[in-house]
């Protein structure tokens, strides 16, 4: 499951464990590129993704480790905007299986844009391959684990209020007028005796 909490530092270091999670077909890396091509073996391979955003543009290094089974040959890849594990190939900005060797995936020098919802993707080489993995961003700015929060637009929900307080109004307004116009005769007190039969 996701995690959303930002990190007030130039690393965000997190946990996960593939086993299990949802399948996909990965794509392959292509060096510094984006991928163009999907796997033809890893077409079953368990994955986890975690949105970020950062808060200052510029550059950033990702690594992932394989902890159990120890060097599992894990894989990462680095989206921008959305994930869509059906469509792999859109919005993938980079991938990696080595780095340099098995149970290290990553990447170095990225760029990234502030406030641009991103998604790590961890998974494995093959259909075979899952396990924990320990995962690290590091950059310029602020990383926030999670996803960019949608600015709340207060003028539908402010135009409620006014328009209920103004029905509210006008209801009072024609009570108090229809109290005017109905007097009720009331019966004097004095004029109340208690009957015992």
């Amino acid at each position: 499951m996701p995690l959303s909490f930002p990190c007030m530092a130039a690393t965000l270091n997190y946990s996960g464990d593939t086993t299990g999670e949802p399948t996909w077909t990965r794509p392959i890396e292509n060096g510094n590129l984006p991928p163009t091509d999907l796997s033809d073996f890893g077409t079953d391979v368990n994955y986890q993704s975690q949105p970020f955003y950062v808060d200052t543009g510029g550059s950033y290094n990702f690594l992932s480790l394989a902890i159990s089974p120890a060097n599992w040959d894990n894989y990462l890849f680095l989206y921008q905007t959305s994930f869509d594990p059906l469509d792999a190939l859109t919005n993938v900005v980079i991938g990696n299986d080595d780095f340099p060797s098995t149970g290290r995936a990553g990447f170095n020098s990225v760029s990234l844009t502030a406030n641009t919802q991103y998604y790590l993707v961890t998974t494995g080489l093959a259909d075979v391959y899952f396990g924990t993995y320990n995962d690290s961003i590091t950059g310029l700015g602020n990383i926030t684990a999670g996803l960019i929060p949608v600015p709340f637009d207060f003028s539908p929900t402010l135009g409620l209020i006014i328009l209920g307080f103004s029905w509210q109004t006008q209801k009072w307004a024609l009570r108090k007028q229809k109290e005017k116009s109905l007097k009720i005769p009331q019966v004097p007190f004095e004029n109340i005796s208690l009957m015992q039969g």
